[in-house]
């Protein structure tokens, strides 16, 4: 489990300003499809859709606002969790160096000459740790992962899941990236 975030100002920096909106009802734990998953052959998309949605509730559970989703966060997420497996690490920084700057930049999330915030956070389980309750339970156990779940700046997300774990192969499992993000 790693944690991770990043602010960045480039060529300046802008002035934000917030509205406030009338959301959906308020979300809870229990309220999200698939959170006790084992994820199989098929199972990334729900496995996914259920983690953001059990960060979500936890945000909400702490007076944060809901994160949007976003595909190229979660693209990168993707490529980082079916990286971190095929190449058999577990890190913020890939073999290669690249971080969590560089991905978003790739997937082109992070712009050149804007205020912008991003974040992290991994995880792989095996057997009764391969949930995406599981993953957020530990999250929330860790103080650096919770503060960047719970980081009220950020205004999206994106959640990457590849069956596989990249340190043991005695068991099955998953591998689990979420990036979180908010430009200008």
């Amino acid at each position: 489990m790693h944690a991770l975030w990043r602010t960045g100002v480039v060529a300046g920096a802008t002035a934000l300003v917030i509205a406030a909106t009338l959301g959906p009802p308020a979300l809870a734990q229990g309220d999200c499809a698939n959170a006790d998953l084992r994820p199989g052959p098929g199972d990334a998309a729900a496995f996914e859709h259920s983690v953001v949605c059990l960060v979500n509730a936890e945000r909400e559970e702490a007076g944060r606002p809901r994160l949007q989703q976003d595909w190229r966060l979660a693209r990168a997420a993707e490529l980082h969790a079916t990286d971190m497996v095929v190449r058999e690490y577990f890190s913020h920084f890939s073999p290669g160096g690249s971080d969590v700057v560089e991905r978003l930049r790739r997937v082109g999330y992070l712009p050149q000459r804007r205020f912008w915030m991003a974040g992290e956070v991994l995880s792989w389980g095996i057997l009764w740790r391969s949930t995406p309750k599981a993953a957020v339970d530990a999250w929330l156990d860790s103080p650096p992962h919770r503060r960047a779940m719970l980081e009220p700046g950020f205004r999206e997300i994106g959640a990457g899941a590849k069956l596989g774990n990249p340190v043991r192969h005695d068991y099955d499992g998953v591998t689990v990236a979420v990036e979180l993000g908010r430009v200008g």
